[in-house]
C-alpha cells in the first residue's frame, strides 16, 4: 500500500470509531475529489493537496471543532513523521490544513496548495446541502434556523474560501441553484 492510501486508510479508521463516520464519504471524500481535480488543473503538488484533504477535518471530527485546524496540523505533522514523509512534505501539508478555514486571525491560504484546500473544503458542502440542513436542524430543532446557518455558510464558502477562478468555474452553477433554493425556501419559513 502506497503511503497515501495508507493515510487514506487511517483516517476512514478513525473516522468510522466516530461519532460521524458518514463524513468520510460525505465530506473527506468529495473535498480529495474536488482538491485532486484543482491540483491537476493548475499543476500544483498533487501529494500535498492529496494528504492534506484526506487529514484536514480529521480532528474536527475525532476531538471537535474548536480550532481544529490547529489540532488537525498538529495531528498531520505526527501521522506523516510516523510514516516517514520528509519535513518539507509536512510543513507544507501542515500549512494547508492551517489556513483552510481562511480564518483571517490564522493568516489566509498563500500557496495554490493551501488555496487549494480552502477552496475544496467549501466546494464540497454544495454537494451535500441536505446533509447540512439535517446535521443543524438535529442541533437546534429549528428548520429555519438551520436553513438560515446553510444559506450562510454557502454565502461564506463562496466568499471567502473559494479562492480559484478554477473551483468557482466547477462549482458556479451549484452554488447559484443552492443559494436560490435557500433563499426560496425561507420565505415560506417566517
Amino acid at each position: 500500500m502506497d503511503m497515501i492510501a495508507a493515510v487514506r486508510e487511517l483516517v476512514k479508521k478513525e473516522l468510522e470509531k466516530s461519532n460521524s463516520p458518514g463524513q468520510f464519504s460525505l465530506h473527506i471524500v468529495p473535498v480529495r475529489d474536488y482538491a485532486v481535480k484543482l491540483a491537476d488543473i493548475t499543476g500544483a503538488d498533487r501529494e500535498v493537496v492529496e494528504l492534506a484533504a484526506w487529514l484536514h477535518d480529521l480532528t474536527r471530527i475525532t476531538i471537535g471543532p474548536k480550532d481544529h485546524h490547529k489540532t488537525g496540523a498538529e495531528e498531520a505533522g505526527k501521522i506523516l513523521r510516523g510514516l516517514g514523509y520528509p519535513e518539507k512534505t509536512i510543513n507544507h501539508v501542515r500549512d494547508c490544513i492551517l489556513t483552510h478555514r481562511s480564518v483571517e486571525r490564522d493568516g489566509p491560504p498563500k500557496t495554490i496548495e493551501a488555496k487549494i484546500i480552502a477552496s475544496a473544503d467549501a466546494m464540497a458542502h454544495y454537494d451535500t446541502i441536505p446533509l447540512l440542513i439535517v446535521f443543524k436542524f438535529r442541533e437546534t430543532g429549528s428548520l429555519k434556523e438551520a436553513i438560515e446557518w446553510v444559506l450562510g455558510k454557502v454565502n461564506r464558502g463562496w466568499e471567502n474560501k473559494i479562492l480559484l477562478p478554477e473551483a468557482r468555474e466547477m462549482v458556479k452553477d451549484k452554488y447559484e441553484a443552492a443559494r436560490l433554493i435557500l433563499e426560496a425556501t425561507l420565505k415560506y419559513l417566517d
